[in-house]
C-alpha cells in the first residue's frame, strides 16, 4: 500500500454531504433534523469555529474541529471516513490541527469521548491526551498546547 499525499484545507458548506456521513458513531452525531440541513453553513459562519477536511490523495478523508471558547480552550471533533480508519490518517490530521491550534494561540485542546467509542479512548490516549473528568457517558481527553496565562496570549495576538 502506497503512503498518500496529505494535505489540509479548510471545510465548506459544499463539503457537508460528505463530511455528514462520517460523523454517525458514538458520540458524534448531526443535529436533530430540523437543523440537520443547515449545520454546516452555522459551522462555518461561527467566528470561534475552526474546521478542516484532511485530503489523502486529494480525496476527503477526514474532518476536524475546533470550537475555540473565550478561555482559548478549544474543544475537539475529529471524524475519519470508514474507509480510511486504521490508517493512521487521524493521527496525521490531528497533528496538522495541533499545529494550526498553537497558531491561533489556543492554551488546550480537549475532545470529549462516549464511554461505549474505546478505539476514539485509545486513540486520545496514544496521542499524548490526558485523561480528565469523566461522567457515565463520557471521558473528556486534555492535550495542553500553551501553557501561558490566557492574557500573556491576548496581548501577543
Amino acid at each position: 500500500m502506497s503512503i498518500p499525499v496529505l494535505s489540509l484545507r479548510p471545510f465548506t458548506v459544499a463539503d457537508a454531504p460528505v463530511v455528514g456521513a462520517w460523523l454517525d458513531g458514538p458520540g458524534v452525531s448531526l443535529p436533530p433534523s430540523g437543523m440537520a440541513a443547515k449545520w454546516a453553513a452555522r459551522l462555518v459562519g461561527d467566528p470561534r469555529v475552526r474546521a478542516w477536511v484532511l485530503l489523502a490523495d486529494a480525496r476527503p478523508a477526514a474532518f476536524v474541529r475546533l470550537d475555540i471558547g473565550p478561555d482559548r480552550v478549544a474543544e475537539l471533533t475529529i471524524a475519519v471516513a470508514v474507509g480510511h480508519r486504521r490508517r493512521g490518517l487521524g493521527a496525521a490530521a490531528l497533528e496538522m490541527v495541533l499545529a494550526q491550534a498553537k497558531a491561533l494561540r489556543v492554551r488546550r485542546v480537549q475532545a470529549i469521548v462516549d464511554a461505549a467509542n474505546q478505539a476514539a479512548q485509545a486513540f486520545f490516549t496514544k496521542a499524548g491526551f490526558e485523561e480528565g473528568s469523566a461522567d457515565s457517558g463520557s471521558t473528556t481527553f486534555l492535550r495542553w498546547i500553551h501553557e501561558a496565562d490566557v492574557r500573556v496570549l491576548e496581548l501577543e495576538s
